[in-house]
């Protein structure tokens, strides 16, 4: 079970693949040292190391900010004046803070496993990662009352839509299941704008006093929360089946603007 007890920040390089494995299956993340990858593409070998395959894309980004990807599917994340579309995403180009979520809004549960944030540029001032131990704190919760746990199961559970004027696209789900092939516990959660939660409330008994608890297991100061700052050539490796993650509010530099590069996966390190 994941667990944030003696959190590990060191950064590891690519000739310390157990090491990156255990501490990524341990807690849920883990950091990485790019600076020795040749090339400007730091992600692909990551991911090529830990035998993910290819970046995903979902249908949502493809099909309305397929002006943040590369022709590898990797997202460009920062007010880039060269990656502007029609509509602004809200996570992609502000400078605000980020709730709480796991990657893929509009995604059933288990399709996005493993997520990569590659720092290619810090904020001048802000902009930590922020995780939460999702799946540590759901254990918890079990431990003194199973009953809190049942409501997850639900597939009227959560709600996440989009939050962009003219998009009206959705997925309703559970927040807590079995990967269909691997058998793994995994859980989508979010806590951020995208959520409905009163649908669910309305649908689930119990589910309410759940989330409540959860939301307060996932304030900031809270074991079950980490904060830290992504240095230049830092990348983070997530496991987006049971963490969630989000970010500070920042203030960029004009000349050099907050510059992040994320990959998003189906597989998990292996």
């Amino acid at each position: 079970m994941i667990t944030f007890n003696a959190l590990n920040l060191n950064k590891y390089t690519l000739n310390e693949l157990t090491d990156i494995k255990a501490t990524f299956y341990r807690q849920g993340f883990v950091l990485i040292d790019t600076s020795s990858i040749n090339g400007k593409d730091k992600i692909s070998p990551v991911a090529t190391a830990l035998n993910l395959g290819n970046a995903a894309t979902t249908y949502y980004n493809k099909t309305y900010f397929d002006y943040k990807l590369t022709t590898d599917n990797l997202a460009v994340i920062g007010d880039l004046p060269n990656r502007k579309g029609k509509i602004n995403h809200e996570g992609f180009e502000s400078n605000n803070a980020q709730g709480l979520h796991v990657d893929g809004t509009i995604e059933p549960l288990g399709s996005i496993q493993t997520s990569l944030l590659y720092c290619k540029q810090p904020a001048k001032i802000g902009g930590e990662s922020i995780v939460f131990n999702l799946m540590g704190a759901i254990n918890d919760l079990a431990k003194n009352d199973l009953s809190l746990i049942q409501p997850l199961f639900d597939p009227n559970a959560l709600k996440r839509a989009s939050t962009y004027e003219g998009i009206n696209e959705s997925h309703t789900g559970p927040i807590l299941g079995y990967h269909p092939e691997t058998k793994r516990l995994i859980a989508r959660f979010a806590i951020n704008i995208t959520c409905q939660w009163q649908e669910g409330f309305n649908k689930v008994p119990g589910l309410e006093r759940t989330i409540n608890r959860l939301i307060a297991m996932a304030e900031e100061g809270s074991p079950y929360t980490a904060k830290f700052q992504l240095q230049s050539e830092t990348l983070l490796v997530m496991d987006n089946s049971r963490i969630c993650h989000g970010r500070a509010a920042y203030t960029d530099c004009p000349t050099k603007p907050r510059t992040m590069i994320r990959g998003i996966y189906s597989q998990l390190p292996n």
